[in-house]
C-alpha cells in the first residue's frame, strides 16, 4: 500500500514539474514573441493561401469536417430553440386550463 502511495505523490510530482516548466515557457514565449508576428501568422490571406497549397485531399477532409461540425451545431442549436419553444407554449397552455 505504501508503495502505491509513493507512486501516486511521484506521479503527481512530475506532473506539477512539467506544468511549471510549461508554464515557464509561454511566459518565456510571451515576452519574446511580439504580437504583431502572431497576428502576421494568422492573417487570413496567408491561412487561405497555406490552405490551398494542402493537398487535394486534405481540403476535402476539411471541408467535410467543417460542414459537419457546422451543420451539428446548427441542429443542435435548433432542437434546443424548438424544445424551449414548445416548453413555454405548454406552460402558456397550463396557465389557461388553472386559469391563471
Amino acid at each position: 500500500m505504501a508503495h502505491l502511495a509513493a507512486a501516486a505523490s511521484a506521479a503527481v510530482r512530475r506532473a506539477a514539474d512539467g506544468l511549471r516548466a510549461a508554464v515557464g515557457q509561454l511566459r518565456q514565449d510571451a515576452q519574446d514573441v511580439h504580437w504583431r508576428d502572431v497576428a502576421q501568422e494568422f492573417a487570413p490571406k496567408r491561412m487561405w493561401r497555406e490552405f490551398r497549397g494542402k493537398s487535394v485531399r486534405t481540403q476535402a477532409f476539411v471541408a467535410i469536417t467543417a460542414y459537419t461540425a457546422t451543420t451539428t451545431g446548427m441542429m443542435y442549436g435548433y432542437l434546443r430553440y424548438s424544445r424551449s419553444k414548445a416548453l413555454r407554449q405548454h406552460q402558456l397552455v397550463l396557465k389557461a386550463i388553472r386559469g391563471e
